[in-house]
């Protein structure tokens, strides 16, 4: 984001915009929809995100800037992660279990399949397994498990919900807060 924001001044600048133009542009600027996308607070105050990241060096770099704005020790990181692809999913399968270290419970959420046939050589219970050996914290459930868990669970203000991956994840955190 930093580096974004600096890049975006710089053309600015290089450009021969007015410094004013350009704070208030940084200013304004809202956002992306879906990257690191604040949805609101529950009813408990836990915080819940989404954010589109579905390759593991994206996982790994927006893990990496929530824990700069919520440090271990203080909040819980809670993912709840799809992955993009049993293909994708596969070739990445090494990335993939060592991608949430930074994040402090992991549930895998269904493959989004988009224009894949399922062969059976790749599943969320598959990477939710490697994950856990590497983090002891991973679990598969379906969307309907997850929003059980979700719905059931008491978060706290200092815990921190995050809805991941290029599929359907970020409805459960919009579920939930219409819930709570």
């Amino acid at each position: 984001i930093q580096i974004d924001a600096t890049f975006a001044y710089t053309v600015g600048k290089l450009l021969g915009e007015k410094q004013e133009n350009i704070d208030t542009a940084l200013e304004t600027f809202p956002g992306t929809w879906r990257r690191f996308e604040f949805k609101g607070n529950t009813t408990t105050g836990a915080f819940v995100y989404d954010d589109y990241a579905h390759h593991p060096t994206e996982v790994v770099a927006t893990l990496q800037a929530f824990r700069e704005l919520y440090p271990k020790g203080e909040y819980k990181l809670h993912v709840f992660f799809q992955p993009h692809l049993f293909s994708r999913t596969k070739a990445l399968f090494n990335e993939f279990t060592h991608a949430f270290t930074d994040a402090d419970d992991v549930t895998i959420l269904p493959i989004f399949k988009a224009r894949e046939i399922d062969d059976g050589s790749m599943s969320s219970q598959i990477l939710a397994d490697a994950v856990s050996q590497s983090r002891k914290t991973a679990q598969a459930l379906s969307f309907e498990e997850a929003k059980e868990k979700l719905e059931s669970t008491l978060f706290s203000d200092k815990e921190v919900i995050i809805t991941m991956g290029a599929g359907e994840a970020y409805k459960l955190g919009e579920q939930l807060l219409e819930n709570s």
